[in-house]
């Protein structure tokens, strides 16, 4: 029995000996089942990441080139296609990092390439609110235009460049804002060209005003008492023994209409058999005395009358007379009527 036991306790170690090693293998079998599980979950994630950083740099690409960024940002484009075919080359190659840091840098690239259209647009669309306001004030300048007119051509050009509201289609619409902006210069310089031509009319016509500043435009003869009733009514023959004053009512128009106010002096002459007619209260070189006015601006016409004569009659031989009128000195027109004596 001594021996047995001393067997059993000789063979303990030996069976402790070999669980160990068995124990190390399983936990080394976990481990490598958990590090592959683990590394499957990571591939999984990686190519999950990069399938929607590819997506989404796809859809990128893809709005960028729609907003026209080939034409109008053609190397951020450029850059976002090379990107995006790489990323698309590195996933069938099962490169996952490498495809999303492709995918991400065309995601980039893109979005540079639709902010530089973006850009390009909206300068567009501030270039048509300035226009929209250039032709706003040129209308007010130049009043009610009509759509063959340069500032209705101009907003006819304005309308289409409107229409154009993506970059495919801004060359179309610069040019069309192009065309606006040339009307609208061509027609304020007509504009400018016009006024000046007026103004130089005005100053032309104020200049012929100022050198004649009353045309004479009636001048009627009237036989009148020395308060100046009239006895004969408005005629230009009279008989001898009827004369008294021959009244000369005349009528001037204001060339300085709305320029400015003037005061004349008029004055007249009677010119007829024995030279011209005066008398004692006759201004020199006139046959009257004169009458003075103040004419205003806002006074297109003036009328007015001046007379010659005596209470007793007798001033007057037979003949033909001359009634000339002046203002200031300056001849204004002249007038014949005619005494005669009735047997």
């Amino acid at each position: 029995m001594r021996r047995a036991a001393a067997r059993q306790e000789a063979d303990s170690p030996r069976k402790r000996s070999v669980a160990v090693p068995i124990a190390l293998v399983s936990a080394i079998a976990v481990i490598g089942v958990v590090a592959v599980i683990v590394a499957v979950a990571d591939n999984a994630r990686q190519r999950s990441q990069a399938q929607q950083a590819v997506a989404y740099a796809t859809r990128l690409v893809q709005n960028a080139q729609t907003a026209g960024a080939a034409q109008y940002a053609p190397n951020e484009y450029q850059s976002a296609s090379r990107a995006l075919s790489v990323a698309q080359l590195e996933m069938q190659r099962g490169k996952w990092k490498d495809a999303t840091a492709q995918a991400n840098q065309a995601s980039k690239s893109a979005n540079i390439a639709a902010n530089v259209v973006q850009k390009l647009l909206s300068d567009f669309s501030r270039q048509v609110a300035s226009v929209q306001a250039q032709i706003d004030s040129a209308q007010q300048l130049l009043g009610d235009d009509p759509e063959g007119g340069g500032v209705g051509q101009a907003r006819n050009y304005l309308n289409q460049a409107r229409q154009y509201s993506s970059a495919s289609n801004l060359a179309s619409a610069r040019t069309a804002l192009s065309s606006a902006t040339a009307a609208l210069r061509q027609a304020l310089r007509e504009h400018e060209a016009a006024v000046e031509a007026e103004s130089s009319r005005a100053q032309a016509a104020r200049r012929q005003a100022e050198a004649n500043p009353l045309s004479m435009t009636e001048l009627r003869f009237n036989n009148t008492y020395k308060n100046g009733s009239s006895i004969s009514g408005y005629k230009t023959s009279f008989t001898h023994s009827e004369v008294r004053y021959i009244a000369g009512h005349f009528r001037v128009k204001n060339n300085l209409y709305h320029i400015r106010d003037q005061y004349v002096t008029f004055n007249f002459r009677i010119q007829g058999p024995g030279g011209m007619k005066s008398g004692t209260g006759s201004s020199s070189g006139y046959t009257g005395s004169g009458l003075s006015a103040t004419i205003g601006k806002s006074d297109s016409y003036y009328s007015g009358w001046m007379s010659f004569g005596s209470e007793s009659g007798g001033t007057y031989s037979a003949g033909t007379y001359t009634y000339s009128l002046y203002a200031n000195g300056r001849f204004l027109g002249s007038r014949k009527f005619s005494i005669y004596v009735v047997n």
